[in-house]
């Protein structure tokens, strides 16, 4: 008697690809920061455009465009959260890509740009180097090698 095969609208078999990971491994802690930390990223970018210029998100357009970037950001939360290796390395490449390049901007722009104000404030430059160091430290916690093997195990079994 052969044993049935599985269900195709089944649940995926988890198993690892990379020998010697084992597949019950828990989510990393590196995960929930990086995901909690990016979450809090987009609500400060989200009510700051909520706020700015006085008018907000008070037309119908900015109100879509807000509600269809933070659905599709959640998504990808959610998907990173899962344990999906795609959504991982895509927002790692990213935030180290968006992180360094903000970075290096807001340095630039604040050593560049400090003498057109009186009083040569160089703080002004603070919010914008903190975001990235935030975009860099994510980045950062999602490349660690614990999320790499727990990524793995979460990969269905290839069909045959």
């Amino acid at each position: 008697m052969s044993s049935p095969s599985p269900a195709p609208y089944g649940p995926p078999h988890k198993t690892p690809d990379a020998p010697g990971v084992p597949s019950d491994l828990g989510r990393p802690w590196h995960v929930a920061a990086a995901v909690v930390l990016f979450a809090a990223l987009w609500t400060a970018v989200m009510a700051y455009a909520a706020v700015q210029d006085g008018e907000g998100f008070t037309k119908p357009s900015s109100i879509a465009y807000g509600v269809f970037w933070t659905v599709v950001i959640g998504l990808w939360l959610w998907r990173v959260w899962r344990g999906g290796p795609m959504a991982i390395g895509r927002m790692v490449q990213l935030c180290y890509a968006i992180g360094a390049l903000g970075l290096g901007f807001t340095i630039y722009m604040t050593y560049t740009f400090s003498d057109l104000f009186e009083d040569d404030d160089w703080t002004r430059g603070l919010p914008g180097a903190g975001f990235s160091l935030c975009l860099l430290l994510i980045a950062f916690l999602l490349s660690r090698r614990p999320v790499r093997e727990w990524s793995q195990t979460r990969r269905p079994a290839p069909r045959r």
